[in-house]
């Protein structure tokens, strides 16, 4: 198994370099290892997506089915991924929060204690009293 950055996901969800998804497509037909991707890297394409490229919710959620479905690279952790989104999109907070609870959830946390109203809504979160 290896790991991949930012940029090499964000490659292959846009396709918007085709050189350089190329090489990825290369790397990956000469790899017998998995490529996968972390939470860190998940967050930061949420982010790159919405904030610098001004993808709606709707357009990130299509780009993460692709990620577990559609590409040859795969969420580190699939469950907390699927976790993550499915909760953020019930109760209206950003993946990156999804993200946060639910790899808490898995490492064992009763909860996430938070200020955000929106997470709190979420058995993965508690608001701070």
């Amino acid at each position: 198994m290896n790991g991949i950055d930012t940029n090499l996901l964000l490659r292959l969800i846009l396709g918007d370099d085709r050189d350089q998804v190329m090489r990825i497509k290369d790397l990956l037909k000469g790899s017998t290892d998995d490529l996968v991707a972390n939470d860190l890297v998940i967050a930061e394409t949420v982010w790159t997506l919405q904030k610098a490229m001004g993808a709606s919710r709707e357009e990130v959620i299509i780009a993460l089915d692709t990620l577990t479905t559609g590409i040859d690279v795969r969420p580190l952790d699939v469950k907390t991924l699927e976790l993550a989104r499915h909760e953020s999109e019930l109760h209206g907070f950003g993946i990156a929060d999804g993200l946060i609870g639910a790899r808490n959830a898995a490492a064992g946390c009763e909860t996430t204690y938070t200020f955000d109203k929106r997470a709190a809504r979420s058995a993965l979160f508690t608001i701070v009293p």
